[in-house]
């Protein structure tokens, strides 16, 4: 016998659900979205990853505004007078050309990246001040080596954060690795302190250095925050410390910007900008 539903008794049985005795599976469209997983965020670098200018490490820094923005947890492996390029070398030789002693260190790679935590999904770094500073600091006083030194540390650095950025990649795979670009020491203020030579030719090695380095971050293949086209750290006067190196409260948030901004509008190449190229 073959029997014949009609439209009426389809209505009452969708109308009478559960209460008939039908399972009725919810629609994925009804069920509430999964909670995303939290984020965990770890910063790596040198002073200004570790906090110093900032009138509370914990909250203020670039890397603390970090994490409370992306509702992170956070672990901050910055070491105060990091650098990329491992000391002593053959250029960082641990004696500076004027004769004053700075601590060995293995480079964050050695020092920082086996730390990182194994569930880190973001990984930032900030580093490369202090090797323009102690590039600056392997000079003899009459610049007599500068051509040397400025054409030596960047083979050191190519090979180095070669080397950073595969080591963060095999730690962990899947976390994304924002990297700033380093800023032009040229054009701060407290450049004109390291000077001991002719401006125009130890300015224009800094800023060919910089740009050496920049192209090595960009070309890596990693989300880039182009700090070094923000001018505002370059106002040493309102957004840096009196040492004229570690941003204050206001120029940590100047850099939290940049890196937000790289977290949100990833981009592996910024866009050109004024503190790019020759002098």
């Amino acid at each position: 016998m073959r029997f014949s539903f009609g439209a009426g008794f389809i209505v009452a049985l969708c109308a009478c659900g559960v209460g008939a005795g039908f399972a009725s599976p919810a629609s994925p469209l009804s069920q509430p979205p999964a909670p995303s997983p939290q984020p965990y965020l770890t910063t790596i670098g040198d002073s200004i990853t570790y906090g110093i200018g900032a009138s509370d490490r914990e909250t203020t820094s670039y890397a603390a505004l970090l994490a409370r923005a992306l509702g992170a947890r956070w672990t901050n492996l910055g070491i105060q007078r990091e650098t990329l390029i491992p000391e002593p070398n053959a250029i960082f030789t641990g004696v500076s050309g004027s004769g004053s002693a700075y601590r060995s260190n293995g480079g964050v790679l050695a020092d920082e990246v086996p730390n990182i935590p194994l569930q880190t999904t973001i990984v930032t770094l900030y580093i490369g001040t202090n090797d323009l500073y102690y590039t600056a600091a392997s000079m003899h006083p009459d610049l007599s080596n500068a051509a040397g030194i400025f054409s030596g540390v960047g083979p050191l650095w190519d090979s180095a954060f070669t080397s950073l950025i595969h080591a963060i990649r095999v730690r962990v795979p899947s976390a994304k690795i924002v990297v700033a670009t380093v800023i032009n020491v040229a054009d701060k203020g407290n450049v004109a302190r390291l000077n001991a030579g002719p401006w125009k030719s130890y300015r224009r090695g800094f800023t060919d250095l910089a740009n050496h380095m920049n192209a090595a971050i960009y070309n890596a293949g990693v989300d880039v925050a182009a700090v070094h086209c923000d001018a505002r750290l370059y106002d040493v006067a309102n957004y840096m410390t009196p040492d004229d190196v570690h941003p204050n409260d206001i120029g940590h948030r100047a850099l939290f910007e940049d890196f937000m901004t790289a977290i949100r509008h990833p981009q592996k190449r910024p866009s050109p900008c004024i503190y790019d190229g020759p002098i």
